[in-house]
């Protein structure tokens, strides 16, 4: 599958093209994954019983995997052409 550049009038006049069906199919389960991913920092303490002392190679992954949402989470909403990217890397 190729993507296609359209000019932002063309992609108005789409149907799909605003925050809705698919898309937030997409958008809530990542804005979940990244509450998730920073809440498992809330408690190192439990890391630390549950990974020893290797928790900091978790809280790094936690870390990671929360940047990684942050540009979906930021175009979806704004219908930034770049989304369809974002969403990839975050996935």
């Amino acid at each position: 599958m190729e993507w296609k550049d359209v000019t932002p009038a063309e992609a108005k006049e789409k149907k799909h093209y605003r925050l809705g069906c698919w898309l937030l199919s997409f958008y809530a389960p990542a804005v979940l994954r990244f509450l998730a991913s920073f809440g498992s920092l809330l408690s190192i303490e439990a890391l630390k019983r549950a990974f020893g002392d290797k928790y900091a190679i978790m809280v790094g992954l936690c870390v990671v995997q929360g940047l990684l949402y942050l540009p979906l989470l930021i175009l979806s909403p704004q219908k930034n052409p770049l989304m369809p990217k974002a969403a990839i890397s975050a996935l």
